[in-house]
């Protein structure tokens, strides 16, 4: 994989924005359950500790005879006895209990069923919209699949960690972070470094700080941590936050806004060592305010309102995941599938090629001949096409006061007028309408928003 050099200055810089949005979205109204060893009450912030469950001995008792949990806690809520400053510290924090240790001190987990069952209940009876998993399983269990699905259904987001075996076991999976729809989290150091003992496979989503990470004990004596696990705390209460202030989100609108904000240490892009990269908590947030999509298109870009609205409504899909490439050209058959999508169309891009039906669309109601699928599109072809779908209208609007009107073709001379005289195109830098440049994908984007707000 490529390697992107970031320096210890910015790294230190990622983490600091982080910690300082998470201290002003404190994730009031966030209920955020636990799926861990227990919560030990007298170690951490008691106001946000809510009466969880006990699925191992089917009871309330919720302290934390390992440790394990009350760590993650102290993580998310804080604890003031030992100066440890939460990230959310105005969610409610409810301890479900799957692990723990008997009289003869020996370690019980509860098998996958257990911890399928504590994610519904997390969902249905505690009303949590985040389920933090610091544990997991090898085994893939298909009630516990169901269960993940069950809480992706009820827009309740579940973090996990990948696990601690790199080097021992690197191409172990754990579960649940190894579904697609569960966020596994891996670990980076103070420098931005993915950590030695983290997972690198197709398991990790984000990765979070997860070394020398200071927390509290069951005892309530400061602990100083390293894991995944404590990795997961943080993106868990990122996911808080950003729900705090933005309910109305949906489990899959958070993991992208998580993802795409996050910061690239590798390769631009995905790689299993960093998942989509290191959380940023403060740029999801500003995400999440400015409904951004992807990573290169920005707020200060003339063209950020048209793409996200033309993205918002299915006509135009990334080039990536997190990515739009504003500048690219737009080929014929991606202009055939458009259009049919603005009609409603929602089989277009379907058949033996993605746009085999769009053409067979485009043909049907002459607004192309659908040869040529690969071609670049001009401006005046572009105009001339939504011209067609608009049902050929007639304009009286003259066109010579842009410098180049001569070389418009004379098939698009009325469509480039109706297009002026309706501002759904405007004219170049220079004071052309440059008819034969090829129209990129942020031009057709902001077409596309003119002719809408002019024929809603």
């Amino acid at each position: 994989m490529k390697k992107r050099i970031l320096s210890s200055l910015l790294i230190l810089l990622l983490f600091v924005s982080g910690v300082a949005a998470a201290e002003l979205v404190t994730g009031e109204n966030i209920r955020v359950a636990i799926i861990d060893t227990g919560i030990a009450a007298q170690a951490i912030n008691s106001v946000q500790l809510e009466r969880g469950y006990n699925y191992l001995q089917e009871n309330t008792d919720t302290g934390d005879r390992i440790g394990h949990g009350t760590a993650i806690a102290a993580i998310l809520g804080g604890a003031p006895s030992a100066r440890v400053t939460g990230i959310i510290p105005g969610a409610k924090l409810i301890p479900l209990l799957c692990q723990t240790k008997d009289q003869n001190d020996k370690v019980q987990k509860g098998n996958p069923e257990i911890i399928a069952r504590a994610i519904r209940e997390a969902v249905d009876l505690y009303n949590c919209r985040v389920i933090n998993i610091s544990v997991g399983t090898t085994l893939d269990s298909q009630l516990l699949r169901e269960a993940v699905d069950y809480a992706e259904e009820k827009n309740a987001v579940i973090v996990s960690s990948v696990g601690n075996n790199h080097d021992d076991n690197p191409e172990v999976l754990y579960y649940p972070a190894a579904y697609p729809t569960v966020i596994g989290v891996g670990s980076v150091n103070q420098w931005g470094r993915v950590s030695a003992f983290s997972q690198r496979n197709e398991t990790v989503m984000l990765v979070a700080k997860g070394e020398n990470i200071w927390t509290i004990s069951p005892e309530g004596k400061a602990l100083l941590v390293n894991g995944t696990s404590f990795a997961t705390a943080y993106v868990s209460g990122a996911a808080a936050a950003l729900l705090s202030v933005h309910p109305e989100l949906t489990a899959a609108g958070l993991r992208h806004i998580l993802c795409g904000s996050a910061a690239d240490i590798r390769a631009s892009g995905y790689d299993t060592d960093s998942g989509w990269g290191i959380l940023k908590t403060d740029t999801a947030l500003e995400w999440a305010a400015q409904g951004r999509r992807f990573r290169d298109v920005a707020t200060d870009k003339w063209y950020f309102d048209a793409v996200h609205q033309a993205a918002g409504r299915g006509l135009l899909t990334g080039t990536d995941t997190f990515i739009f490439s504003p500048d690219s050209p737009v080929t014929r058959a991606m202009l055939w599938t458009i259009l049919a999508r603005l009609d409603g169309q929602t089989d277009a891009g379907k058949g033996q090629n993605w746009y085999d039906k769009a053409q067979t669309w485009v043909r049907e109601n002459n607004l192309s001949d659908g040869s040529d699928p690969d071609g670049l599109i001009t401006r005046e072809q572009l105009c001339t096409m939504l011209w067609r779908y608009a049902g050929a209208p007639l304009s009286t609007a003259g066109l010579q006061h842009f410098a180049d009107h001569v070389y418009i073709s004379e098939y698009a001379q009325m469509a480039m007028c109706w297009a002026i005289e309706n501002k759904i195109l405007s004219g170049m830098d220079d004071g052309t309408l440059n008819p034969h440049g090829r129209a990129t994908r942020a031009q057709t984007a902001a077409i596309l928003q003119r002719y809408s707000e002019k024929f809603p």
